[in-house]
């Protein structure tokens, strides 16, 4: 495959199961302005990837040196945006109002409580080195692209749809269907396992949303009295900030959290069992639990 080729089909792949309907009316490569090539010739041939959550100058150095002993890594792939992407990780959010909505959150209250967060990640992102990384790639010539809203809707999609149909009525419950998921189960293993950061294990749950999934990153912690109004019970996030925490707890609002490296894990290896299907090498790298479901 050329590397176009790897981004055309995650960029799809990640459309296919984007909560918002209007995502099957744009371009792909329009809907995901955190994701796509950072720096290399699309044009060129793939047969070895190096893939990580994330990748750092300490990834790039161990791409050089497998060249060095041999084994040429044709394009290198992250999970986190860096970059010009890093710098649009704002114009993914949208896709967090259309998962409100779906939770009975009514649209005018979930764009207003969604805005100033939206404002705060374009900012904080803002004082980032961007460029460091593609800086290494570059002058060591090995393609460098990031593959993360579509990687997070595909994760979403198949949380959502176990929630779904788990019909689980306590917390532990949900709980223990979530830890069935091979990458939560193999990160539990590491030792990451999955941790309610609000609520009991015996508490009922209610309406659940997977919120904290996609949709670039965590969302305000001003959602979770909306979410109480509007009847959810259970929020499952792959990470929540503290403030965030404090606010589920002040609305009675369980928050099930079964890992962020295992959450980007579970979205990345659907691509990656497609790139494997078309004869490619994966090399998982920085922290990806990797685990293909067409070989299990």
């Amino acid at each position: 495959m050329k590397i176009r080729e790897i981004i055309d089909l995650a960029m799809k792949m990640g459309a296919s199961a984007d909560p918002r309907r209007r995502a099957a009316l744009g371009s792909p490569i329009d809907l995901y302005p955190d994701s796509g090539l950072l720096w290399g010739d699309p044009e060129a041939k793939v047969r070895t990837v190096l893939v990580g959550i994330d990748i750092t100058p300490a990834e790039v150095l161990l791409a050089n040196e497998l060249e060095r002993r041999g084994k040429k890594i044709d394009l290198m792939i992250a999970h986190h945006p860096d970059g010009k992407q890093l710098l649009n990780l704002h114009g993914v959010m949208d896709i967090q109002i259309e998962i409100l909505r779906r939770a009975g959150v009514p649209i005018s209250v979930a764009e207003k409580v969604l805005a100033p967060k939206k404002t705060f990640v374009q900012q904080e992102n803002a004082v980032h080195n961007h460029f460091q990384v593609l800086d290494m790639a570059r002058i060591l010539g090995i393609p460098l692209a990031n593959i993360h809203t579509p990687a997070d809707n595909l994760a979403w999609r198949s949380i959502d749809s176990l929630v779904q149909k788990a019909k689980a009525k306590t917390v532990s419950e949900l709980i223990a269907k979530l830890s069935e998921i091979p990458e939560f189960k193999l990160s539990a293993a590491r030792g990451t396992n999955n941790l309610l950061f609000s609520g009991e294990k015996n508490s009922s749950i209610g309406k659940v949303v997977v919120l904290g999934v996609t949709g670039g990153t965590a969302g305000s912690e001003n959602i979770y009295r909306e979410l109480k109004q509007f009847g959810v019970g259970t929020e499952i996030a792959c990470h929540l900030p503290e403030k965030n925490r404090e606010e589920a707890v002040k609305n009675y609002i369980n928050v099930i959290v079964p890992g962020h490296i295992a959450s980007d894990s579970l979205g990345m290896n659907f691509i990656l069992d497609e790139l494997t299907e078309q004869g490619i090498e994966i090399i998982a790298c920085s922290g990806l639990i990797r685990h293909n479901r067409k070989q299990s």
